[in-house]
């Protein structure tokens, strides 16, 4: 953020906090059942996407409700401790209604584009230049929901967010 010129004019500088609602996962995991719910863990994330190997389901009656471990589509599931800390993911359809594990899980106000969001976070001025600096204090990486509240993204209006994901999403698409 040292170069503010270089901000594209009409985008704003908001912390996640200010955009989202931030929650920690489920701090243990659920008894497995093989036709359960699906988890969603930290092995499960990889650079934006949801991973299914090694996808874990868990018994529904085990699950506690009362800590809103529901994941919703375009809920937006961070990495939160280990070696893969600060990466992130979107989390698609089929995933709605899925268990999350331990991780946090950031849920994007309305006029935020949960898709830009996600993109964003990936960046390296969001993952490199602020999470991942926050995770490396202790020998373990770790990343608390304060830590990461209080990082900061860049925001155009709702329109040019949503125009934005989906070129990011039909360039990816090629890839």
């Amino acid at each position: 953020f040292n170069q503010i010129e270089k901000i594209p004019s009409g985008w704003k500088l908001f912390r996640f906090k200010s955009i989202s609602k931030i929650k920690y996962g489920l701090g243990q995991p659920p008894n497995e059942m093989i036709d359960g719910l699906p988890i969603i863990r930290a092995t499960n994330v990889y650079r934006g996407k949801i991973d299914t190997n090694n996808l874990m389901f868990v018994d529904p009656d085990d699950v506690p409700y009362e800590r809103d471990p529901i994941l919703r589509k375009d809920d937006i599931i961070v990495v939160r401790s280990g070696a893969y800390t600060a990466d992130s993911a979107i989390i698609p359809e089929e995933f709605d209604g899925a268990i999350t594990g331990y991780d946090m899980v950031l849920r994007c106000n309305k006029k935020i584009c949960s898709k830009f969001v996600a993109y964003a976070l990936l960046s390296k001025y969001i993952l490199e230049d602020q999470l991942i600096l926050l995770s490396m204090r202790a020998a373990q990486p770790h990343l608390n929901k304060e830590e990461f509240g209080n990082s900061r993204i860049l925001l155009p209006d709702y329109d040019e967010q949503k125009l934005i994901a989906e070129h990011l999403d039909n360039v990816t698409a090629k890839i």
